[in-house]
């Protein structure tokens, strides 16, 4: 489960019934089998030193797929990294807590 709140019991039902009707499958369904192999095989994890600005790692608490330890570690090997994470939420923080979100990103951003 990726969402939090009334998002977690309300959408997966939802897309199971009117999401049929709603989303398009993709052009090629094992492009999206590539595509989640691809994602989970990559590491760039040597690569994070070479990052020179200043980055800004957010995520929510509650993120199965991004959880806390992976967005410390992440911000950690990067020079000029701030970690923001936003409560109580899941992968969609953004959707979730939009108004947070947008604060976190632009505090960032005028700092």
């Amino acid at each position: 489960m990726t969402d939090t709140g009334y998002r977690r019991w309300l959408y997966p039902p939802l897309i199971r019934t009117v999401g049929r009707l709603l989303l398009s499958e993709p052009a090629a369904v094992s492009d999206v089998a590539v595509s989640c192999r691809v994602c989970l095989s990559h590491d760039a994890t040597d690569r994070r030193s070479e990052i020179e600005v200043p980055t800004l790692v957010v995520g929510g608490t509650e993120d199965y797929f991004f959880p806390e330890g992976i967005l410390r570690t992440t911000a950690d090997g990067i020079a000029d990294a701030r970690l923001e994470l936003i409560e109580g939420t899941g992968h969609g923080a953004f959707e979730e807590r939009k108004r947070a979100f947008d604060k976190t990103v632009k505090a960032f951003l005028t700092d």
